[in-house]
């Protein structure tokens, strides 16, 4: 993958099992960049890799930068990637839908990840 490869690219390679495609989504979502992170969070539906919804979740369901997108004021990216993995994954809607969530919901949806998902 290029430096200009973008994160949709990204996640298709790894759907379709490029093993670089993987890789290079995988650093760049350990990269943390806001925009990156909330880009596959809204692909979460396109991701069925282990590895990657386990990182996924892992850095973006501690980031409580703000959301810059319109329409979600005072929405988190922890908020969003509580909303999105619980979609993903099929489990019980948190409460209030929508967020804020506090971080006893967000360790809800990360002990529901270790036992949907294989280590």
């Amino acid at each position: 993958m290029t430096a200009s490869t973008s994160v949709q690219d990204e996640i298709a390679g790894s759907r379709r099992g490029d093993a670089n495609a993987r890789r290079a989504l995988l650093e760049r979502i350990e990269r943390g960049e806001a925009d990156d992170v909330t880009t596959v969070l809204s692909a979460l539906s396109e991701i069925d890799a282990p590895e990657v919804l386990q990182l996924v979740a892992r850095v973006a369901l501690d980031d409580e930068r703000p959301l810059q997108a319109r329409g979600m004021a005072g929405r988190r990216i922890c908020d969003l990637a509580v909303d999105a993995l619980t979609a993903r994954l099929r489990l019980a809607a948190p409460q209030p839908h929508g967020g804020p969530y506090d971080k006893a919901e967000r360790e809800r949806v990360r002990a529901a990840i270790r036992t949907h998902l294989p280590m």
